[in-house]
């Protein structure tokens, strides 16, 4: 039986491969799924119930901790590798898959919608056998890094798609948090302010978000306010939003939360794509512009926050029954208009191995 070794690092991910394991499954391929010591990563393995062997750690918000901890994963993983000896390995443009299997001649396939993580492309794109992407993504955005336009596949999906189809929220964590449903509920998500692609982009905007969040409970004191906390770190965010909102502990089910959500404000970007698709009222606060973010603003399920964002909040709050129905249908209809990606990796997947 043909193996693939999946290297698996962030919660997004673990989303896109759960559905990918289960597509490889059916086709009688076995998998090796890998991550690293990182608490939001590891949380959302375990909700999905998907098994990863853990090698390494995550390298904090330093670029020598990222190099440090690089260096000790290829380390690792070489010899883990070199036990199980997959025939392919697939990654969301994990460095240190490509570069482990690149050393050992091993195919790498690599999954990937965000060139703008320009110093991960660079380390992953030119190392990888084929590399999969949303349609929207221009070409020309990967082969800059050295990959040939012959080696890339497009999907006509957003990655979201693949574990959003047919999915209908459960009220279930309406419970778990406390929350009223007759009452509006905004969710924000705070920004990856560990992640590399956003060295020298202004400050986390947290601090910016809270205040508006105040100053929306003065107007609006029927809202209630939710913080889905990033890195396993809770207390930060309430010390950031004090009593006006409530910060989740741990990994939860967050399409749910944001599918129920009456406003999503995501500094990120695969919540605010999962708030997107799901009709729901999307304002997002991320610094920098990115062509999947575009697409959904081109298409009006989200909203760039190039003003005051209280202001902002306030007239997403204050959309009629009539535009909420239209939002609605609108990201349903994009929606069923997209293909599974996790369908087309698995393909892929599958042909390489045949070759």
């Amino acid at each position: 039986m043909p193996g693939v070794a999946i290297d698996i690092l962030t919660p997004k991910q673990a989303l896109l491969f759960n559905e990918v394991v289960k597509r490889l499954d059916e086709r009688g391929i076995a998998n090796h799924c890998t991550t690293r010591r990182y608490y939001e990563a590891e949380e959302m393995l375990r909700y999905l119930g998907l098994g990863a062997r853990i090698i390494g750690r995550h390298g904090g918000a330093t670029l020598r901790g990222k190099l440090e901890a690089h260096a000790e994963r290829v380390e690792i993983m070489a010899a883990y590798y070199s036990k199980v000896k997959p025939d392919l390995v697939l990654s969301f443009s994990s460095p240190e898959a490509a570069r482990t299997a690149f050393g050992l001649v091993i195919p790498h396939v690599s999954v990937n919608d965000s060139p703008h993580a320009s110093a991960v492309a660079r380390l992953t794109i030119p190392l990888s056998s084929i590399l999969l992407t949303p349609w929207i993504i221009p070409s020309g955005d990967w082969t800059r890094y050295g990959i040939e336009g012959r080696r890339i596949i497009k999907y006509r999906a957003l990655d979201p798609a693949s574990w959003l189809r047919g999915f209908r929220p459960s009220r279930k964590i309406l419970h778990e948090l406390d929350l009223d449903q007759a009452r509006p509920i905004v969710t924000i998500r705070p920004q990856e302010h560990l992640a590399a692609y956003l060295r020298g982009e202004k400050a986390d905007p947290s601090e910016e978000i809270a205040r508006a969040t105040a100053k929306l409970l003065l107007a609006r004191p029927d809202i209630q306010v939710v913080v889905v906390s990033r890195y396993g770190n809770a207390s930060r965010y309430r010390g950031i939003f004090g009593r006006t909102a409530k910060v989740t502990e741990g990994v939860i089910d967050g399409k749910s939360l944001v599918g129920l959500s009456t406003l999503f404000i995501g500094a990120g970007g695969t919540m605010t794509a999962e708030a997107a698709l799901q009709g729901v009222p999307t304002i997002s606060i991320y610094p920098k512009s990115t062509v999947v973010e575009d697409y959904l603003v081109r298409n009006g399920l989200v909203v760039k926050a190039k003003r005051n964002l209280y202001e902002l909040a306030l007239e997403q709050l204050h959309r009629t029954p009539k535009e909420l129905k239209q939002l609605r249908r609108r990201a349903v209809g994009l929606l069923n208009g997209m293909e599974d990606p996790a369908v087309r990796i698995a393909v892929a997947v599958e042909d390489l191995l045949r070759r």
